[in-house]
C-alpha cells in the first residue's frame, strides 16, 4: 500500500491547475514566455517540460490569466503552508491581498511608511515625479504571521513586557 506525500500530491494538483487554466503552448510558445525573446521561449519551453504534459491552448487575456495564476498560487500555499506549522509556530493565514487598493502592502508593519510616502507625494507633485508609482507594491498573494501576546510569548517564563 502506496503512502500519499502530501507535499508531492499537492504539488502535482498545483501544476494540474496551471495546465488547466493559464499555463499552455501556443504555436511552440509557452504563456510564461515572452515570445519575442528566443532565451525566454526556450526557459519557458524547459519549465513545461519538467512540470508534466503541456496543455495547447490560446493564451489567456493577462487580467485574466494574473487573477486565475493567483487564485491557483494561494489556493497552493493555503493547501501546504499550514501542514509547515511545527517549523514555523503561530498564527498564520494565506490569501489575496484584496483589502486596500493601491496601498494594500502599507497594512503591514514593515511597509506602513509606504503611505505616509503616498500622502506626501500627494502634497508635493515634484516628489510625485521624481518617485512615480514604483515604490508601491502590490502583493497578489501575502503569507501573514500574526503577531504573538506577550502572554504566550511569557509562557513559560517571563521574557517580555513591562
Amino acid at each position: 500500500m502506496s503512502k500519499v506525500v502530501l507535499l508531492s500530491e499537492a504539488r502535482r494538483s498545483f501544476h494540474a491547475a496551471l495546465f488547466a487554466s493559464v499555463l499552455r503552448t501556443d504555436n511552440g510558445v509557452p504563456s510564461n514566455a515572452d515570445k519575442h525573446s528566443k532565451p525566454s521561449v526556450n526557459i519557458a519551453m524547459g519549465i513545461i517540460e519538467r512540470l508534466g504534459p503541456q496543455s495547447e491552448g490560446a493564451r489567456l487575456a493577462g487580467q485574466m490569466a494574473g487573477s486565475q495564476f493567483e487564485e491557483i498560487c494561494s489556493e497552493y500555499l493555503k493547501a501546504t503552508f499550514g501542514r509547515l506549522r511545527h517549523l514555523r509556530p503561530g498564527q498564520w493565514e494565506v490569501g489575496k491581498c484584496s483589502v486596500g487598493g493601491r496601498l494594500a502592502i502599507a497594512q503591514f508593519d514593515q511597509y506602513e511608511h509606504l503611505a505616509a510616502l503616498d500622502a506626501a507625494a500627494k502634497e508635493n507633485p515634484q516628489l510625485a515625479a521624481a518617485l512615480g508609482s514604483d515604490y508601491l507594491i502590490k502583493p497578489d498573494v501575502v503569507i501573514i504571521r500574526y503577531p504573538e501576546k506577550d502572554a504566550a510569548i511569557n509562557t513559560p517564563e517571563i521574557l517580555a513586557g513591562c
